[in-house]
């Protein structure tokens, strides 16, 4: 199974350090209207949000320094940082699996394949397609 992380990052030459998601409560967070980080942040208590129409406003307030933190998926993390964009991850926000959920009574044998296939549609970008396809904003960037 693939685990998938979502990260609260900041700018790789911020002074904004925590260790915690309580000690990341201080700081201003910057997300999009409608993304369920929103959500996410509010559930976590999170008071200081800055809403934004879409995920490039607000990585542009990131790197403006207007904002102190953004969430943000792993690979979109670094696949912007592999384009030069001066990002670190401050602390992970999220961790899900990417796995299948079957019947105890499926062959192993079966799940094994299943599993080898949503394996290679993550990282072949098959994954990210779909994303795009029916509209989530996931990794758009």
């Amino acid at each position: 199974m693939l685990i998938s992380y979502n990260y609260l990052v900041k700018r790789a030459d911020s002074n904004v350090q925590a260790a915690t998601l309580e000690e990341a409560r201080q700081y201003l967070v910057g997300t999009q209207r409608g993304d369920y980080t929103a959500e996410l942040l509010e559930s976590l208590q999170f008071k200081r949000v800055d809403l934004a129409s879409d995920i490039e406003v607000t990585l542009n307030k990131l790197l403006l320094g207007r904002i102190d933190l953004m969430p943000m998926a792993g690979t979109l993390v670094d696949k912007l940082r592999q384009k030069g964009t001066p990002l670190k991850p401050l602390l992970v926000l999220t961790k899900a699996l990417n796995g299948v959920a079957c019947n105890e009574e499926i062959p192993a044998e079966t799940i094994a394949k299943m599993q080898a296939s949503l394996t290679k549609l993550t990282e072949d970008g098959t994954w990210d397609s779909i994303y795009k396809k029916h509209g989530f904003k996931q990794n758009e960037l």
